[in-house]
């Protein structure tokens, strides 16, 4: 059940779920539930926890808000991803608020954060960025130029991991 009492909030409420306030890399063994075979013996603890809280809220009333973001440190490690050193987080936190009943049925706020860490899967395996499972998607930035019409800077023309030789 969408949140709102009118179409328009509703539409409100469902473009909200689309802030970047957790715009920073995640390693793909932390990120996803089922991270793959590239990295043996890990599950995913922050798509786990996204699957999880999906889960819970099938039950009952499914309206919640939920918020994420880092949890910046100026300790945090840094990394060349090939236009330059970019420093990222190692640790997140969540926020999901929903709406219980007590016993006596009356409705009540609810809040629950937690913060997750990404530091055991980077210290064991590094950060990396590749296509993975997507790869059959991977295309030159050229064939994006030319079919779209974007006009990409000399710097992101030249770091192209899949430019045309």
């Amino acid at each position: 059940m969408p949140w709102g009492d009118t179409a328009t909030e509703i539409e409100f409420a469902n473009s909200d779920t689309f802030h970047f306030s957790n715009c920073t890399p995640q390693h793909a063994a932390f990120n996803r539930s089922q991270p793959g075979k590239q990295w043996p013996g890990v599950q995913g603890l922050w798509g786990g926890f996204e699957n999880h809280i999906q889960r819970d809220l099938q039950t009952g009333d499914t309206r919640a808000c939920i918020i994420a973001g880092p949890i910046l440190d100026a300790n945090d490690p840094s990394e060349d991803f090939g236009t330059g050193v970019v420093q990222y987080a190692l640790v997140f936190w969540k926020v999901v608020a929903v709406s219980a009943r007590d016993t006596n049925g009356r409705r009540s706020l609810r809040t629950y954060g937690f913060r997750l860490s990404q530091k055991d899967v980077v210290d064991r395996f590094g950060v990396d960025f590749a296509p993975g499972e997507n790869a059959r998607y991977q295309v030159a930035l050229s064939a994006i130029s030319e079919e779209a019409g974007v006009v990409f800077d000399d710097v992101l023309l030249r770091a192209d991991t899949h430019a045309e030789a």
